[in-house]
């Protein structure tokens, strides 16, 4: 009864439901060939994203999302970096050209990709707004 109780909800997720149950720090780690940068993007995917290398990739929700800010310093902090990462996931339904984020201005550098379980963009800041 024991075996059949722990093996059946693993079978269960496999086989009715199937489901990928690779942990989100493997996916958090397929970010570290972006080196130090800075991620925005929902609070749930923005945070899960700096799981791996949190001294490495610094992350916050989008300014809209600023009842989930756990930290209003980090988020000031990832908006200053040259170079963000935008993810789109649960948040947007594509990249803009142009965006503002706690207080600067970002410009679209390239085209958006997929890497690890996100959609993301890179994106140059262009200073504060004034």
């Amino acid at each position: 009864v024991l075996f059949v109780g722990a093996i059946s909800p693993v079978y269960t997720m496999l086989e009715s439901k199937p489901k990928n149950l690779k942990p989100m720090e493997r996916y958090a780690n397929e970010l570290e060939p972006l080196g130090k940068c800075g991620i925005i993007g929902d609070w749930w995917h923005s945070y899960i994203c700096s799981v791996a290398h949190p001294d490495k990739v610094l992350s916050t929700p989008h300014q809209d999302d600023w009842a989930y800010t756990r930290n209003p310093q980090r988020a000031t902090q990832v908006a200053a970096m040259d170079t963000i990462y935008i993810v789109k996931d649960g948040w947007l339904d594509d990249f803009p050209d142009t965006m503002q984020q706690s207080g600067y201005k970002f410009r679209r550098h390239g085209n958006g990709f997929h890497l690890g379980n996100w959609d993301l963009c890179q994106y140059i800041n262009e200073g504060k707004v004034e």
